[in-house]
């Protein structure tokens, strides 16, 4: 927030305003450079309000690097002797930053074909099927599903390669897609406002920090660093290749952990254990004496991944969870739930959650 309130003093190109940057991502030809000179991606604004981030030639080739590193350490390699056809599984908005750098990478080694994740799960299905990827890049809650389409049999692909990206890839996720193709995912972690900041070896020990492209922070709630295999409440992050928009100790509110031994490939960057969601999922919920604890969003993971059904989402609604379940399957009871749900929070508060599909 504070970045977009004060973004025409933070840039330091003057014909870089907010304002001209809005109007072309809400104009008919958006697929164009911005003064042509700058790409400009932005953020969904799931997490409050909408980030938008131009990056000039030497800016967006460093962010297309960082996500080409994290294709070569899942194995995808491409050349003329290395043809390779790639699904992307996520979303189809021109400004969303996948989509630009889809744009602007094309290559005649890579036959590529974007779908959108809001995509109805049947449609979806029978595409993937048609163009039978080589590899699969999706949002981690796309990775689970079509893991599940796989091993129902409707889906039937063999990708060399699965990438999962955007969301928190649950071990029941990760599991799961690796039943379904033999091969265990890829993690890559990534911002818009700073490109790839880490992801997965093939040792899936963690995912390796691009320490030589951003200088990372994990911090407490009063900003001071956490100790290495604790969890942080959020992350600062420096971009050294920003200079267009300059980033330093740029605040993410995703909790990380980061591992305290080095992984086995040898490679220099620090890992990153795990990533726990973001600070701002969590819900404070009552204790029968009167306080509050924080009720972390891995504690509904653990339960509701479990689900025979497509998706879940908890909220807080008056004094009561709500429990919503999308295209449960047969094996799913409300009754079931709701205990394994209370059940699990019985040794954090007495809220009792109503489960409603």
């Amino acid at each position: 927030a504070k970045l977009m309130g004060e973004f025409d003093e933070i840039s330091t190109d003057p014909t870089v305003r907010l304002g001209d940057l809005q109007a072309y991502l809400d104009g008919p030809h958006n697929d164009e450079l911005f003064r042509g000179r700058y790409w400009v991606s932005a953020t969904s604004g799931s997490s409050g309000r909408k980030s938008i981030i131009p990056s000039n030639q030497q800016e967006w080739a460093m962010i297309l690097a960082s996500y080409l590193r994290a294709n070569e350490w899942a194995g995808v390699r491409t050349g003329p002797a290395h043809r390779v056809k790639m699904s992307m599984v996520s979303s189809t908005t021109p400004w969303h930053q996948s989509s630009r750098v889809a744009a602007t990478a094309r290559s005649p080694f890579i036959a590529s074909e974007r779908l959108s994740a809001a995509t109805p799960l049947p449609e979806l299905v029978a595409r993937l099927n048609s163009f039978n990827p080589d590899v699969l890049v999706a949002y981690a809650s796309m990775i689970r599903t079509l893991a599940l389409e796989q091993l129902a049999g409707r889906l039937d692909i063999a990708p060399r390669g699965v990438n999962s990206s955007s969301e928190v890839l649950t071990g029941e996720a990760r599991a799961a897609a690796t039943r379904a193709w033999n091969i265990a995912p890829f993690n890559v972690y990534a911002a818009t406002e700073t490109g790839g900041i880490a992801a997965e070896c093939d040792q899936h020990r963690g995912m390796h920090l691009f320490e030589d492209l951003v200088i990372p922070e994990v911090v407490d709630d009063d900003y001071n660093p956490v100790p290495l295999g604790e969890p942080g409440s959020r992350l600062l992050v420096t971009v050294l290749f920003s200079r267009t928009v300059p980033l330093i100790r740029y605040e993410i509110t995703d909790r990380l952990r980061l591992a305290d031994g080095p992984c086995p490939c040898g490679r220099p960057f620090r890992l990153v254990e795990s990533i726990e969601g973001r600070t701002d999922d969590m819900l404070v919920l009552s204790t029968p004496d009167g306080g509050t604890v924080r009720v972390h969003p891995v504690v509904f993971h653990q339960v509701l991944d479990l689900l025979d059904a497509s998706g879940w989402q908890v909220s807080q609604q008056k004094g009561e969870l709500l429990v919503l379940v999308a295209s449960p399957g047969a094996g799913f009871t409300a009754a079931t739930t709701e205990r394994k749900v209370q059940v699990a929070l019985a040794a954090l508060c007495f809220l009792p959650p109503v489960v409603q599909t």
